[in-house]
């Protein structure tokens, strides 16, 4: 079908530039000499008498006029046969050149065409050569770029099915495995059994609310109360959440907070969310007697909020998809490192919803990791 779309589409080209040669140079032309005999004529006329005047000829008025007009006649004659043989030129070089001009339009398009077939055929590896007119090469450099985006995007659809399904199917095993036993008679039905049942159960929640947060956040789905607050004030309302388990491993929270700088339009559940989580990583990564700061400044309409600890800091190979799915450190297969790695895409999921930035990086001593959060300026006008 498309093959039969792409002839018609040069055959019309070759048409065209056919038909746009023809009225540029046979038109006019034929125009000029056939549409003007009368002038011809007088031309002719005016050629006979200057020849008679030259020869001495004596010819009469009525000879002259004889002589012009069969002149005259000859004269459009050969023209015509001119204007036959400069149409049939124009129309054979138009199609000709229609023909190779269509040909290699056509040719890059039917290429994309086929592949956009392999892509929906799901081999994702097609990729198109770039040649053609600009727009075209333009058109196969936007396609080449959605080819390797939708496959990275299944490449991490395969890897989120794997880790789900990892992730998923310990608790359940181990559920199924205590029931199993409780029904059996080999595990009684107390209070500790029905608590390590529920921490599974928990866990499953958990695993699949995160999923689908991040599909709302990322869909553009997610339901947000905005609310004017004030950034500083919300970090230190967070940060009381750790200060227990802070305190177990002698962990100092310093805080650079300042609760004068202007307010941030937001979630503030969503926000919290945020905070707590990297709170969360970075109170996990930091080694006993170690330190954590938090610390807001504003600039240029921005509010930035700093949250940086003094442990090992993040792999330099790891840093630039931290922010990915299913992303997470070395040593995340620990029971303790916070599920299967979305959280920080969330919580971008989540600040870019409000139209701000998260980033990560190395402390400039390489002595810990640092998370900066910037949210725009709240405008009250």
């Amino acid at each position: 079908m498309i093959q039969k779309q792409l002839n018609r589409l040069w055959v019309r080209f070759s048409l065209a530039i056919a038909a746009i040669i023809f009225v540029a140079n046979v038109i006019p032309a034929a125009s000029l000499l056939l549409s003007q005999p009368r002038e011809t004529y007088n031309e002719m006329v005016d050629y006979v008498v200057y020849i008679d005047e030259q020869s001495s000829l004596g010819l009469t008025a009525n000879q002259v006029d004889a002589i012009a007009r069969e002149l005259a006649l000859d004269v459009r004659s050969e023209f015509r046969f001119d204007a036959q043989f400069l149409t049939v030129t124009t129309l054979i070089v138009g199609l000709f050149a229609g023909v190779l001009l269509g040909r290699g339009l056509s040719s890059p398009i039917e290429k994309l065409a086929n592949a956009t077939k392999a892509v929906g055929a799901r081999d994702l590896t097609h990729r198109v050569k770039v040649e053609g007119p600009q727009e075209i090469q333009e058109l196969a450099q936007n396609f080449n770029q959605m080819t390797e985006e939708l496959e990275r995007s299944e490449y991490s659809r395969r890897n989120m099915l794997a880790d789900v399904s990892h992730e998923l199917l310990t608790p359940l095993t181990v559920l199924q495995a205590n029931l199993i036993a409780i029904l059996d008679g080999v595990y009684e039905l107390n209070t500790e059994e029905i608590g390590g049942l529920y921490e599974q159960n928990k866990h499953l929640i958990k695993l699949v609310q995160d999923l689908r947060l991040l599909s709302q956040a990322e869909t553009g789905n997610l339901p947000f109360e905005l609310i004017e607050l004030n950034l500083s004030d919300l970090t230190h309302e967070v940060s009381t959440f750790f200060e227990q388990a802070a305190s177990e491993k002698n962990i100092t929270i310093a805080h650079q907070l300042d609760s004068q700088l202007p307010l941030v339009k937001g979630d503030i559940n969503r926000l919290r969310q945020v905070i707590h989580n990297i709170m969360g990583n970075a109170l996990r990564h930091t080694p006993e007697d170690g330190e954590i700061k938090l610390k807001t400044t504003a600039s240029d309409n921005e509010i930035q909020l700093s949250i940086s600890n003094s442990g090992e800091g993040i792999d330099p190979k790891l840093l630039p998809f931290l922010f990915d799915r299913y992303i997470r450190a070395t040593d995340s297969k620990r029971s303790d490192s916070g599920g299967i790695g979305l959280g920080l895409a969330i919580c971008k999921a989540i600040i870019e919803a409000h139209n701000g930035r998260i980033e990560a990086k190395n402390s400039d001593n390489q002595s810990g990791a640092q998370f900066i959060v910037t949210l725009p300026i709240s405008n009250r006008t």
